[in-house]
């Protein structure tokens, strides 16, 4: 008998709170980024404070339900991907 790719389909449902989470968490990705690249280039204190900004939302977002070590340097390896690969990327 052979397995086919559809086989075994199951229909998993994610709550409006997961979805409004990711997209959140997307969203202020993308502006510590952009702030990040602004304070790079200018030097702006107002840049500065909105990469803090934003690094705090994401850093609480990806602490949620955790207070595991192994999850600060999860972050921090995350953050310095963030902040240096970024430009290389875009």
């Amino acid at each position: 008998m052979e397995i086919g790719l559809f086989d075994e389909v199951e229909v998993v449902r994610i709550s409006d709170e997961d979805q409004l989470a990711e997209l959140e968490f997307a969203e202020a990705q993308e502006k510590f980024c952009s702030a990040a690249c602004r304070w790079h280039d200018t030097k702006e204190p107002k840049a500065m404070e909105a990469m803090v900004e934003y690094e705090v939302k994401l850093l609480n977002a990806f602490m949620t339900g955790s207070d595991k070590p192994i999850m600060l340097r999860a972050w921090a390896a995350y953050r310095r991907r963030l902040l240096f690969h970024h430009r290389k990327e875009s």
